[in-house]
């Protein structure tokens, strides 16, 4: 991927003999022992070198994707709730810009939510604009989402999570993390969506009994967005039987 002034460069997925890339995640066909990174800058300032503060690297095993489906319960619920401003990505107030509506920003929604958590003054226009993918044509291509932070001064990067209990531990530390689900008709007994191939929420807590506590960008009328709770088996069967992938947006390290 490219990020910076030519981020929207178009990038095709590809395929080779070792795995497949497909968006934003590389599909292996084998395991691997090792990783070696590459990372190329260019500067249109004479004399100007970036610097790179942060390199992250999330992967998982088919052991791991075992375990994610194997824990959707919160097995110890210690009240707790982040106060984070909600948005919401159908609202023309905070998403004046039509086509970007229409396409979906429930990821740029949930990082302006977490970025006004920490202080930072942007819209949910710019962001979207910072984190679109031109070669998937999407706003929610999760390196760039981790990378858009960064520009913000944060530190951010993509975290695969195994249980409610991990998600916990950011929100303890008061790190409200994005998490991204997918799920069927009937998976919920009450959601803004009846479907959903993909979306993006923010998790802000969790409640005495069990429940996690979010705030869905989904949702069109504050009351309905604003700490939304979900049952810990409902929301997790859509997030880890997804993945369990989270971003996780933290003060400059």
């Amino acid at each position: 991927g490219t990020w910076g002034k030519i981020n929207n460069a178009k990038r095709k997925d590809e395929q080779t003999d070792f795995g497949k890339l497909e968006t934003d995640i590389l599909r292996a066909y084998e395991d691997f022992d090792a990783v070696r990174y590459r990372v190329d800058f260019t500067s249109s300032i004479s004399r100007a070198t970036p610097e790179l503060k942060l390199v992250s690297l999330c992967y998982s095993g088919l052991s791991d994707v075992g375990a994610r489906h194997a824990l959707p319960l919160l097995q110890h619920a210690v009240p707790q709730q982040i106060v984070v401003p909600w948005l919401s990505q159908f609202n023309k107030e905070t998403v004046w810009d039509e086509d970007m509506r229409r396409a979906g920003v429930c990821a740029p929604t949930s990082l302006t939510m977490v970025l006004r958590h920490y202080g930072v003054e942007t819209t949910v226009n710019e962001v979207a604009k910072m984190v679109f993918d031109d070669g998937a044509g999407i706003y929610g291509n999760w390196a760039f989402m981790a990378a858009a932070a960064g520009e913000f001064g944060l530190a951010a990067w993509v975290e695969r999570f195994s249980s409610w209990d991990a998600v916990m531990e950011k929100v303890h530390a008061g790190i409200p993390p994005i998490i991204s689900i997918a799920y069927e008709a009937g998976t919920f007994c009450e959601a803004p969506e009846k479907s959903s191939a993909g979306h993006l929420l923010v998790v802000c807590g969790c409640t005495e009994e069990g429940e996690i506590i979010c705030n869905d960008p989904a949702a069109e009328k504050e009351g309905e967005g604003q700490g939304k709770h979900f049952r810990s088996d409902e929301l997790g069967k859509a997030f880890f039987g997804h993945g369990g992938v989270g971003i996780v947006v933290n003060r400059r390290l």
